[in-house]
């Protein structure tokens, strides 16, 4: 399983680890630890791991199994890597870190915006309504709180979404709210609100991509179950 997750080249951060062409992790020394002062000339930011390892891993694949509820380091148990080194616990610390978009990347699937999603919606003890607004290529804008309380038509104000999301200047817009009882099934009214956004985009001009319902540790698209869409 983790073999496909990582793509069979050299490693681009030897520093980090080491991926022979079999798929196999094997832990080396991390380098010792820098001078406070020369650690803030030398550290790479986030970003710059990011766009350093994406060659080498599949992160849509990984941000997957994250958004489904896997478990990067039972997939490793499972491969019979137990104990588990701590340098590989650390790459997969980083691993978490990377899953997570970022404000102005582009969502290419559900998966994408539901584990960004997740880790700030999984928990919450309220439904949320959140609005996601994004340009004319999916990049994110900014995501939104709408409305707190329970999810229905007769509460949600549809031109709330819609003053939001103008404002953002959304070409496109993902809405998404959570079930604080981890049963992520679509109700009755989950569905008639997502018509009723659904409506309003296209008479504005703003189309609703999808609806996501988010719980822990699982989520739901509206739109890949065809419920609230026309098309």
């Amino acid at each position: 399983m983790l073999n496909g997750l990582i793509h069979r080249r050299s490693c681009p951060m030897p520093e980090f680890c080491q991926l022979p062409l079999d798929g196999e992790l094997v832990p080396v020394p991390l380098p010792t630890r820098p001078s406070r002062r020369s650690a803030t000339k030398t550290r790479p930011s986030l970003q710059r791991v990011r766009e350093v390892l994406k060659p080498y891993l599949d992160l849509p694949v990984l941000r997957s199994l994250a958004a489904n509820g896997g478990d990067v380091r039972g997939a490793i148990r499972a491969l019979g890597y137990e104990p588990v080194p701590a340098e590989v616990y650390a790459l997969l610390n980083l691993y978490t870190e990377l899953l997570r978009p970022t404000m102005r990347e582009q969502i290419t699937a559900p998966a994408d915006l539901a584990a960004l999603l997740m880790a700030h919606m999984g928990l919450l003890e309220q439904e949320e309504l959140w609005l996601v607004s994004l340009t004319t290529k999916n990049h994110v804008i900014a995501m939104d709180v709408i409305y707190r309380g329970t999810i229905d038509s007769s509460s949600i104000r549809i031109a709330d979404i819609f003053k939001t999301a103008l404002r953002r200047n959304a070409a496109s817009i993902i809405v998404a709210h959570n079930h604080p009882s981890t049963d992520t099934m679509p109700s009755p009214e989950d569905v008639a609100v997502t018509r009723d956004i659904a409506d309003g985009g296209k008479l504005l001009g703003c189309a609703l991509l999808d609806h996501l319902i988010i719980g822990y540790g699982r989520w739901v698209s509206l739109r890949e179950r065809r419920l609230g869409f026309s098309s």
